[in-house]
């Protein structure tokens, strides 16, 4: 059916806003159409007004009309919600099956639209709600087997068909689990693989539970994220601005531990002191009696005779004596000045 790209609108499930048109594609389209002209490989379903939504190809659209092609000659059938989004899922899947922001993407409005009641999933079975989750949030949760809007993996492995495997679903919810909850914002997953994105949800989800800090968890996902795509291109992804360390599939859980040891790593707590109040006592009751022991004697025997002294060791120690008599009048004005912690009392006025 020939149709006025004028009269084309966008599938009504595919959020623009969220997941924005490709420029890159846009532009290899463009040439491939000026090679080889278009090859009607789009699909569109009628509106109530005349007009007409595509199922998929808003990329293809964008180039026709950058191209200022205005009429092209495409199939037009009787589509449903599902339809349209079944459509644009598969065709997704053919030909991004290995980005995971576009896995995250469909997941996202299959879940979305089933909550808002226009997509129709299938119940999960009775004894599967311990792994259901509750339209339209990612997270598994206690869901009654009775409720309209309990969702599994299963279920929209089921919904979206064959194409789709549950180990991409499972990854998908996890990462939009991450997100919903501002463990991690959605850039963290741009440019990675579905398996890449597997594994930083899973170390992430570690870091969570093992520590229940979730700024700690989305700063380690981030920097798990940054390095792979580091690996993978070969260039920085953070502007410059971090030293990242290449992060694979294989590594990411001794990375992880590295990092976690690193945000985690905290100051040796001081060793217990002993009884300070006691100590004091005892410096205050054995400073002078110690010094009469050790020097008291024979101190007062050089002062006796100190006209026989020599000048240099007269001179030797009364110096040292000045320093003594220094050191020790220092301490007591520290003490005088110090004052006691708000928190901490003299337990010997305790009782």
């Amino acid at each position: 059916m020939k149709l006025k790209l004028c009269d084309l609108k966008a599938n009504p499930f595919r959020h623009l806003a969220r997941y924005p048109l490709d420029e890159r594609k846009i532009e290899a389209l463009m040439g491939s159409i000026n090679q080889t002209t278009f090859w009607d490989n789009l699909m569109a379903r009628p509106t109530a007004n005349g007009q007409y939504e595509i199922a998929y190809g808003h990329n293809r659209l964008e180039a026709l009309r950058r191209l200022k092609v205005k009429e092209i000659d495409i199939p037009v059938r009787d589509l449903s919600d599902d339809d349209m989004v079944r459509i644009m899922a598969n065709e997704n899947m053919e030909e991004w099956s290995h980005s995971s922001k576009i896995e995250q993407e469909t997941i996202r409005t299959v879940v979305e639209g089933f909550a808002a009641g226009k997509l129709h999933l299938p119940k999960p079975p009775k004894n599967g709600t311990r792994h259901a989750r509750h339209a339209p949030t990612f997270s598994i949760a206690e869901v009654d087997s009775s409720s309209s809007l309990a969702y599994t993996v299963s279920t929209l492995c089921e919904y979206l068909g064959s194409g789709w495997r549950e180990y991409k679903i499972e990854a998908a919810l996890n990462a939009l689990e991450m997100i919903e909850s501002s463990v991690a914002d959605e850039s963290v997953f741009d440019d990675l693989t579905t398996k890449q994105a597997q594994v930083v949800t899973q170390q992430t989800k570690r870091v969570l539970k093992e520590t229940g800090d979730t700024k700690l968890a989305g700063n380690i996902a981030k920097e798990l994220a940054g390095g792979m795509k580091k690996a993978t291109t070969g260039t920085r992804t953070d502007g410059g601005k971090a030293k990242l360390q290449d992060v694979t599939i294989h590594n990411a859980k001794r990375v992880t531990d590295e990092m976690l040891g690193k945000h985690t790593r905290k100051i040796a707590p001081p060793k217990t002191l002993p009884d300070i109040n006691g100590f004091a006592h005892d410096i205050a009751h054995e400073l002078l009696k110690t010094i009469d022991q050790q020097f008291g004697g024979r101190l007062d025997a050089v002062i006796e005779h100190a006209e026989h002294l020599s000048v240099d060791a007269r001179e030797d120690l009364t110096k040292e004596l000045m320093r003594a008599a220094k050191r020790l009048r220092e301490a007591a004005e520290s003490l005088n000045r110090a004052k006691p912690a708000p928190a901490q009392q003299d337990p010997l006025r305790l009782n």
